[in-house]
């Protein structure tokens, strides 16, 4: 959740260095879209990161693991169960933003 008072760039960018160890800019994450749901602001990013996954430094408190998936593959894991448990995110919400 995004306080009033900060972007979801600033949010996004401080995400990322917290629970990834990745450091973004403007020119480096994009935004891509937002919808309302749930009267919540849900916004899509594009991150454009040039490493390898085997340098991320994931934060164990938030993040058990990292991979690279294709939206399809994304589709899958949440519906078997395997993908966040999140009570905003759905398969369908997922499919609209990125629509």
């Amino acid at each position: 959740m995004v306080k009033f008072h900060v972007s979801s760039l600033d949010a996004v960018q401080r995400e990322l260095k917290e629970e990834l160890g990745i450091l973004v800019n403007s020119e480096t994450c994009l935004s891509v879209r937002s919808v309302f749901h749930q009267s919540r602001k849900i916004s899509l990013f594009h991150v454009r990161f040039n490493g390898s996954i085997y340098e991320l430094v994931l934060q164990s408190e938030e993040v058990t693991e990292a991979c690279w998936a294709s939206v399809n593959e994304i589709d899958e894991l949440m519906r078997t169960g395997q993908f966040i448990a999140c009570s905003v995110l759905t398969s369908d919400l997922l499919k609209e933003i990125l629509s």
